[in-house]
C-alpha cells in the first residue's frame, strides 16, 4: 500500500481514474451540479429584489437612483440596466404597494433559496450513497434552517466588510 499519492504507480493512478469516472457517471453528478446551479441562479433575483424594496423602504426612493449612478462604472452593463431598471421601478411606486413588493420577494427568495439549499442536500446524499432518512417535513425544515443561517451568515460577512473600513 502506498502511504503517499507520489508511491502510486502509474497502473495505480488510472484505476484510480477509472474508480472516479464510473462513480461520477453513476451518481449523475453533471446533473446534480446543474440543478444546484440553477436554483442559486434562480434564488438570486428575489433577493435583489427584497433588497431593493428594503433599501427603498428604509431610504428615499429618488435618491436610490442617483446613488445607483455612482456603481454604473463597477458593474457590469447588462446588470446595471436589470437593477436600474428595477430600482426605477421602485420609485415610482408608492410605499403601501412597496410592502407588498417585499411581502412577495421575501417570499420567493426564501423558496428558490431553499429550493437550492434542498437541491445541494440531494447532491451532497447522492455523493455520498445515503437515503434521505428525513421525511417530507423534517427536510423541508432542515433546509429552511440552513437557508436561513446562510442569509444570516452572507448579511453578517457583508456588514462586516461594508462596517469594518469605515
Amino acid at each position: 500500500l502506498a502511504r503517499q499519492p507520489s508511491e502510486i504507480p502509474l497502473r495505480g493512478w488510472w484505476a484510480v481514474l477509472r474508480r472516479v469516472w464510473r462513480e461520477a457517471s453513476s451518481d449523475n453528478i453533471s446533473m446534480s451540479a446543474a440543478s444546484c446551479g440553477f436554483f442559486a441562479l434562480l434564488a438570486m433575483f428575489p433577493a435583489l429584489s427584497v433588497l431593493i424594496s428594503l433599501y427603498g423602504l428604509v431610504f428615499d426612493p429618488v435618491s436610490v437612483e442617483r446613488q445607483l449612478e455612482a456603481v454604473r462604472e463597477f458593474v457590469p452593463p447588462a446588470s446595471y440596466e436589470l437593477i436600474a431598471g428595477r430600482v426605477h421601478d421602485l420609485v415610482t411606486t408608492n410605499n403601501s404597494r412597496l410592502g407588498w413588493n417585499l411581502a412577495i420577494s421575501v417570499a420567493l427568495a426564501l423558496w428558490s433559496a431553499s429550493a437550492a439549499t434542498k437541491a445541494m442536500m440531494t447532491a451532497l446524499n447522492v455523493s455520498y450513497e445515503e437515503q434521505e432518512k428525513r421525511g417530507f417535513v423534517l427536510f423541508n425544515a432542515t433546509a429552511l434552517l440552513f437557508t436561513l443561517g446562510g442569509i444570516l451568515g452572507m448579511s453578517l460577512a457583508l456588514s462586516i466588510i461594508v462596517g469594518v473600513p469605515a
